[in-house]
């Protein structure tokens, strides 16, 4: 009973979801041809451009939250990233190791 008692909400509100939907309450829209979003049957234009990736989440040394971001270039256009100057851009490998780039 620990395990079906906090399902039982989901459950309903799927089952009430697919009724009104059936009954034709819920109306889906028709995908709009200029929307690049999901469903419009052109998941490939989806997200090109700049995008984050997670590669770690993890707790910092102080206890608080670190998350390591990961930037893919899917715009098949030349781009380029500048450091501030004066400071060093630190690379960190795959393995960990850091390395201090000089701009």
């Amino acid at each position: 009973m620990r395990i079906i008692k906090p399902l039982i909400i989901p459950i309903v509100a799927c089952l009430l979801v697919y009724i009104l939907y059936a009954a034709g309450f819920v109306v889906i829209p028709e995908c709009d041809p200029q929307d690049r979003g999901w469903g419009c049957g052109n998941e490939q234009s989806f997200a090109q451009g700049w995008i984050l990736r997670p590669t770690n989440v993890s707790l910092s040394e102080s206890g608080d939250l670190r998350i390591d971001l990961s930037i893919l270039n899917e715009t098949a256009e030349w781009s380029a990233m500048q450091a501030v100057a004066g400071q060093p851009a630190v690379l960190k490998t795959g393995s960990g190791e850091s390395i201090n780039c000089d701009t």
